[in-house]
Formats: structure tokens, sequence, C-alpha cells
């Protein structure tokens, strides 16, 4: 159990890495329009989602060769949710950070949007406590 879930962490940390954020930068944040944040936040739940249930269905790997299998299911899982957006992993990169990281319109935009809210709460905390989840919005 105890591996499991530390193997379940490495994952999450991976598909940070594969799909997470580059650092914002002040200038991107402004202008960020109410669509493009609800399509951030909606990719952001789909991913950890989907997270969730590949690691329910999937449980830890037992090798390196189940691993790296593990991280090419999860490259390709999250490429597919990010198309459904019409976005790229470098176009979410690229902007999720900087758009997220205002953490006032993102709590405004989440108070508009209690379904999309709790989905959001019902996410584990990602590794080290960065990224959305948790309860943390």
């Amino acid at each position: 159990m105890q591996r499991n879930r530390r193997l379940g962490w490495w994952l999450a940390a991976m598909l940070a890495v594969a799909a997470g954020p580059a650092a914002p930068a002040a200038a991107e944040t402004a202008g960020a329009q109410p669509s493009e944040m609800e399509t951030l936040i909606r990719a952001r739940i789909e991913i950890g989602e989907a997270m969730g249930q590949y690691m329910r269905e999937r449980g830890a790997g037992r090798s390196m060769e189940d691993y790296n299998a593990m991280a090419q299911e999860i490259n390709a899982m999250v490429e597919q949710i990010l198309s459904s957006h019409g976005l790229t992993v470098e176009e979410y990169r690229a902007r999720s950070a900087a758009v997220l990281a205002d953490e006032t319109a993102v709590n405004a935009f989440l108070d508009q949007h209690p379904d999309l809210k709790e989905r959001l709460k019902a996410l584990p905390s990602s590794p080290g406590g960065r990224g959305f989840g948790g309860g943390g919005h």
C-alpha cells in the first residue's frame, strides 16, 4: 500500500512535468479571457480526474518497463485531453501558469462555477503542494 502511494506520487510528479505549466511571466497574466480561464481549468480538472481513474484501474507498475509504458500512456492521455480543448501540451504550459497564477481571478471564476469548484476540490494535491486540487481553491 505504501509503495503504491509513493508510485502514485511519482506518476503525479511525472504528469506535472509532462503537462505542467512553466513559470508564469507577469505580463502574460493580463488579458486572460474568461473563456481561456475556463478552458484551462476544465483541462486541469479533466487531467486530474483521468489520472485518478488511471491509477485506480492500472495501479502502480512493478518494473522500469511498466513505468515507461505508464509514462507513454499518461502522455497520450494528457495530449488527448488537451486536444479536446484545442490545446497542445506546449500551449497549455505556456498559458496555464500565467493565467491560473492569478488566484483572485481563479477564485472569482470558481465561485461562479460551483460544479467546477467541487470537481477541483475533489482532486488530490500534487506533490509539493503545487497545482490545483485538494481543496486549494
